[in-house]
């Protein structure tokens, strides 16, 4: 299996991540990390993966494109480089905890008609302090659920098999953004996707001047615009409560993008997501962020 590592800027963190993929118990045949033309040397970053890579049997491989064409572009040329059946995404500021290749490949093992499988995520912030836990819900066939929200989450908790990737078309490089949860529609509607139940992703949050999804706020509605355009006949389908239901997520997701800009138009989306939806999602933007993490903690203990 190959692990596949997009990187921008960030050599210092790029190095933690590789190190959490060869200190799996199940280690890697090869990890592919693909630099997005960055401006910053990774000299040192590099001299430190040959180290690594020869303390161990797995092959880690560095790429650097010509020009910055956004980290989709850069999953895209590492998955191209890769030569393993299974594909595992990481961002370079996420790390893995020790089992999560085990784990998932266990999945794909005891059930060889999954296509993808993900799993349960730590959320930290920028100094490595767990703020709460997501767990994975639903897993099956999820065509009518991927549309009502990413309910698969971040691409550093997923492992896809490299045929069904090279069948639904890759990531979109022309999306203004969602290109990840626009890839998790087309696998859903290809094959039934798994989860491993462990958080064994930890994955960074950023605060909301400096997030990872970053940019105009106005590129996530065009997003949001072109996934109904994209999927309107699959979007038909779908019951009045399930369109609802997307429409909640994403108002939710908006709330969470404007609230760089202004609290005003935050809370503006949050009550458009509550209106169409009340989900705990949605009645979390317009809490403070340490009372919404502190309110997730004593979630995450009582389940």
């Amino acid at each position: 299996m190959s692990v596949l590592v997009p990187t921008y800027n960030r050599p210092g963190a790029l190095v933690k991540a590789v190190k959490s993929t060869l200190d799996q118990s199940r280690q890697p045949e090869e990890v592919v990390v693909v630099d997005d033309a960055s401006d910053r040397s990774y000299e040192e970053a590099r001299s430190k993966l040959r180290s690594l890579s020869e303390e161990t049997d797995t092959v880690v491989r560095y790429h650097r494109m010509d020009t910055n064409g956004g980290a989709c572009r850069a999953r895209n040329e590492a998955a191209r480089r890769a030569e393993g059946g299974i594909l595992m995404f990481l961002d370079d500021d996420d790390v893995w905890e020790p089992h999560k290749i085990a784990g998932q490949l266990s999945r794909f093992a005891d059930q060889p008609n999954l296509g993808l499988v993900y799993s349960g995520r730590k959320v930290i912030d920028h100094q490595g302090n767990m703020l709460y836990k997501v767990y994975p819900q639903a897993e099956g066939n999820l065509q009518r659920e991927i549309l009502q929200r990413n309910l698969i989450g971040t691409t550093s908790s997923v492992a896809i098999r490299s045929v069904v990737f090279e069948k639904v078309g890759e990531f979109d490089e022309s999306m203004p953004a969602l290109q990840d949860y626009d890839l998790w529609i087309r696998v859903a509607c290809e094959t039934p996707i798994g989860y491993d139940p462990k958080c064994t992703v930890k994955w960074q949050i950023h605060s909301e001047s400096d997030d990872q999804m970053g940019g105009n706020p106005e590129i996530y509605q065009q997003a949001f615009s072109s996934i109904r355009k994209k999927y309107k006949s699959k979007f038909k389908r779908l019951d009045l409560l399930e369109k609802r239901l997307f429409d909640s997520y994403k108002y939710t997701s908006l709330a969470t993008k404007y609230g760089r800009v202004s609290y005003k138009v935050k809370l503006f989306y949050a009550l458009k997501s509550l209106m169409s939806y009340p989900t705990i999602s949605g009645a979390s933007k317009i809490l403070p962020m340490p009372i919404w993490y502190l309110a997730r903690r004593v979630y995450n203990r009582l389940v």
